[in-house]
């Protein structure tokens, strides 16, 4: 399974209807993407747009949901349209900035939400994602810059002041940051987030006392945030209260089973309390988890503040299965098909990870399922055909790989798949046949991967 890469800051806005262009098939379109059924949504979009092509909202929305299913490039050409026919459409500025943010196009997504801040100063989110845009390229000055400029306009936003802490916070401006994360918590005592920044700045220059405090209300307003556990199970570790970071540590891993810094910790402290065994079994885990963990967290921050965005799921569910978490991961495929149930990818790894569960009858309704949308897909005959064995249907597991192997005689796999199910049988002749076309194929395909 193969991650499709994707940045971590993926924005979505929603496209706002236009007041001057009623249409009851664009309201549909628009209970619809609401009620999350994105595929009838863009078709009902696109029979807008074949009525009238200059129907802005209905462009916008479209481009929203390409978005939102993974298209970007179909997205980003939708709402450049949207803004040459809008040039004063400051929501059209907004999407096809978010937009080229997420193909990396930072310098381009500068340019765009500086000409819908032109055209609407008064758009304070749309100084926070300039910002951002400028923080991704290293143009911090830049950054405070903006930030500042929309401090002038709104003071009391606490995200303003958060953002801004954490552009301070990147150069190590910790004084800086640090103001600007207290100012948000006087703003928004229920900020989280600002309270957890503040107590990393206080730890960091050994403000212990002060640093626990905030790591615990950070904790009180997010119970379930397994990284407000760790920060004050370091603290505690170094006050000595070594009982209480232990359980703080052993909490973030029931509450996040992917963070490595969670093993990293506990097993490391329970070394040096001398259980061996089971400090050097957390840090063996924390080996796997460690190298994957910022794509991770690069696609959860997107899913934070966007849950309908398809690729994220999916591509968390290819982490998560990559670390054998095959429950987890077959929530996330199973997100992505409630957003685009034409992914023929996450419909079979959601096949697959069910399989390894042992739900064979579900995986073969999604094996299926998948071959009513491709029937000339090879990868899935064979896996239906392995389904069907685990399920003891002899028949269907041969009928299935035989087609397999009809429509791509040279897939190794289908000749493995066989020789087993031979074997099942006690076909030895056959099995034997079968295995040694599946060892010629696999050895073609290595002297193949190393000729290139």
């Amino acid at each position: 399974m193969i991650l499709r890469s994707r940045v971590w800051a993926a924005i979505l806005l929603a496209a706002c209807g236009n007041p001057s262009e009623p249409s009851d098939r664009f309201d549909e379109a628009q209970r619809l993407t609401a009620a999350g059924e994105y595929t009838a949504a863009v078709a009902v979009c696109k029979q807008v747009l074949s009525a009238d092509g200059q129907h802005l909202s209905a462009r916008l929305l479209l481009a929203r949901l390409d978005l939102i299913q993974g298209r970007l490039g179909l997205a980003s050409q939708l709402a450049e349209q949207a803004v040459a026919l809008a040039p004063d459409y400051t929501d059209a500025y907004v999407l096809l900035g978010d937009i080229y943010v997420r193909q990396r196009r930072n310098a381009d997504a500068v340019t765009t939400y500086q000409e819908g801040l032109d055209a609407a100063p008064d758009r304070i989110d749309l100084y926070r994602k300039l910002a951002i845009a400028y923080a991704d390229d290293g143009r911090y000055a830049a950054a405070v810059a903006i930030l500042q400029q929309a401090q002038a306009r709104a003071a009391d936003n606490a995200a303003i002041h958060y953002n801004l802490g954490v552009v301070h916070e990147r150069q190590a401006q910790y004084g800086e940051a640090s103001r600007a994360f207290a100012r948000a918590t006087e703003i928004d005592t229920a900020y989280g987030d600002a309270y957890f920044r503040l107590g990393q700045i206080q730890h960091k220059q050994g403000q212990l006392s002060a640093a626990a405090t905030n790591f615990a209300r950070a904790m009180d307003l997010r119970p379930d945030d397994a990284a407000f556990y760790i920060g004050l199970g370091q603290v505690r570790a170094q006050q000595g209260r070594v009982a209480e970071a232990e359980r703080l540590f052993a909490r973030a891993i029931a509450l996040d089973p992917f963070d490595p810094e969670a093993y990293h910790r506990l097993g490391s402290l329970l070394k040096r309390q001398g259980d061996t065994e089971r400090g050097e079994k957390l840090l063996a885990t924390f080996q796997r988890v460690q190298p994957v963990y910022d794509n991770i967290e690069r696609f959860r921050y997107i899913l934070s503040l966007y849950p309908d965005d398809a690729n994220a799921h999916y591509n968390l569910g290819v982490l998560y299965g990559g670390l054998g978490r095959y429950a987890e991961a077959g929530v996330e495929y199973a997100a992505a098909l409630r957003i685009n149930d034409q992914d023929l990818s996450a419909r079979n790894n959601l096949a697959n990870v069910l399989l390894r569960q042992g739900r064979v009858a579900e995986a073969i309704e999604h094996y299926e399922i998948a071959l009513s949308f491709n029937p000339r897909y090879a990868k899935g005959y064979t896996n239906l055909g392995a389904a069907y064995m685990l399920g003891g249907n002899v028949q269907r597991a041969h009928q299935a790989l035989a087609k397999a192997i009809r429509l791509e005689p040279d897939y190794a796999d289908a000749h493995f798949h066989l020789a087993r199910l031979y074997k099942s049988q006690g076909l030895d002749a056959r099995a034997a046949a079968a295995m040694q076309r599946y060892e010629q194929l696999a050895q073609a395909a290595k002297e193949n991967s190393e000729h290139d």
